[in-house]
């Protein structure tokens, strides 16, 4: 067996087609701390036998995995996190509005542009946005090329799009709460110079999200998953991909989501946001293993440091 230390293990992720149908990673995490904990519960049989033995067996009769990842955010595998955290999400299209916007845009609507005939559903509408007023739409068919009417299929609002950001292939993803508790599920393996394994249907319990000026941004993650099992063939990989930092962050307060970019960014020293899935595990007869995850009530909380030289926070 050979000898190594921690750092050499190492964390992949993949997200399911079918939950608790196993993957191969996507992404290799390059994570600060981490592994997969088999979380077995166990039983005692109390039963008398003639003797003072309190107990005379012990019978495992659930087996779980734990997983306690902490990581820095980096612009790729990050988004695989926030769709376990969140459930849902559309790679988009941003188009500015320069000028009027005629009627009322609906996010979730069609919108077509004229001209290029593409069509696109509505993710996010920022298009009375009073300082930077954007459409940010999935594609289902065609190319947005800009500079054309778009006109909403339910609203029949309309507007001029503007120029379409370069690349063109540049995408912003929207994330969503998924309104069900069937949220995303992932196959979390580990790869070590002695062993491979794979623990299939995790599900994100906790993220708390750390920034602190002048650090990277920190996350801190726990997940339930099905029993670890033993696999082969794993390759880790890490591609180049940028880091969060704090600079990267502006913290901003608002009494609705469309007023967010027109307010005031706060000058914190640290904030810490804190998200709880409160996972729950199914388990039925015939079997030690889970036959399913789901999340429970979706909760948020955080707190944060700044200079006390006034009262309006």
């Amino acid at each position: 067996m050979t000898t190594f230390i921690g750092r050499l293990q190492q964390i992949g992720i993949g997200k399911e087609s079918s939950a608790g149908t196993p993957v191969a990673p996507t992404f290799w995490l390059p994570k600060n701390s981490g592994q997969l904990v088999a979380d077995p519960t166990t039983m005692e049989d109390d039963a008398g036998y003639g003797g003072i033995e309190k107990t005379r067996e012990i019978s495992v009769v659930k087996n779980m995995t734990k997983v306690d990842l902490n990581f820095v955010p980096r612009a790729k595998f990050f988004g695989n996190i926030l769709l376990a955290l969140y459930g849902s999400t559309w790679p988009t299209v941003r188009i500015p509005i320069p000028g009027s916007v005629t009627g009322t845009f609906v996010v979730g609507e069609t919108v077509t542009e004229t001209t290029s005939g593409a069509v696109g559903v509505i993710r996010r509408d920022d298009s009375t946005d009073g300082t930077t007023k954007a459409l940010y739409l999935s594609v289902t068919s065609g190319t947005f090329t800009g500079g054309q009417t778009l006109t909403g299929g339910t609203s029949g609002a309309t507007a001029t799009g503007g120029t379409i950001e370069s690349p063109s292939a540049l995408r912003h993803h929207i994330f969503r709460t998924l309104q069900t508790n069937n949220h995303p599920s992932f196959t979390i393996a580990s790869y070590d110079p002695d062993t491979q394994e794979r623990a299939a249907y995790c599900m994100l319990d906790t993220l708390d999200v750390e920034i602190v000026a002048g650090d990277y941004i920190r996350c801190t993650s726990s997940w339930k998953g099905k029993k670890i099992t033993s696999t082969s063939a794993l390759t880790p990989s890490y591609p180049e991909e940028d880091a969060f930092l704090a600079k990267h962050c502006t913290v901003k307060m608002a009494t609705t989501f469309a007023g967010l970019t027109a307010a005031t960014a706060i000058a914190l020293r640290r904030i810490k946001l804190s998200f709880k899935k409160n996972v729950i595990d199914y388990q039925g007869v015939g079997s030690d293993d889970l036959d399913s995850l789901h999340n429970g009530e979706f909760e948020v909380s955080g707190d944060m440091d700044l200079k006390y030289d006034a009262v309006t926070y």
